[in-house]
């Protein structure tokens, strides 16, 4: 009886697992993706931004104050990655 309960409830997990799997998640992005993060980045830093992970809360404070200086995919990418900063 336990082996029957400890199968099922084996089985049950991992369609639970199948079911939460987004296709492409998990994997590494093309690197012209990559390149244009990068880019991004740099033209923040370039801004006096600096790099989130160097002082988290000035870099958002910084982002909302020059994102309109920045080129419009820069702006586009970091409304994805942060919300709407405008």
């Amino acid at each position: 009886m336990r082996f029957l309960f400890i199968m099922i409830l084996s089985f049950s997990l991992n369609a639970l697992a199948d079911m939460e799997h987004i296709s492409g998640q998990g994997s590494m992005p093309p690197s012209k993706e990559l390149s244009a993060s990068r880019s991004c980045f740099q033209e923040i830093a370039e801004e006096g931004c600096g790099h989130p992970i160097e002082d988290q809360e000035y870099f958002h404070t910084c982002l909302s104050d020059k994102i309109s200086e920045l080129s419009s995919n820069c702006q586009n990418f970091f409304g994805r990655l942060y919300g709407k900063k405008k």
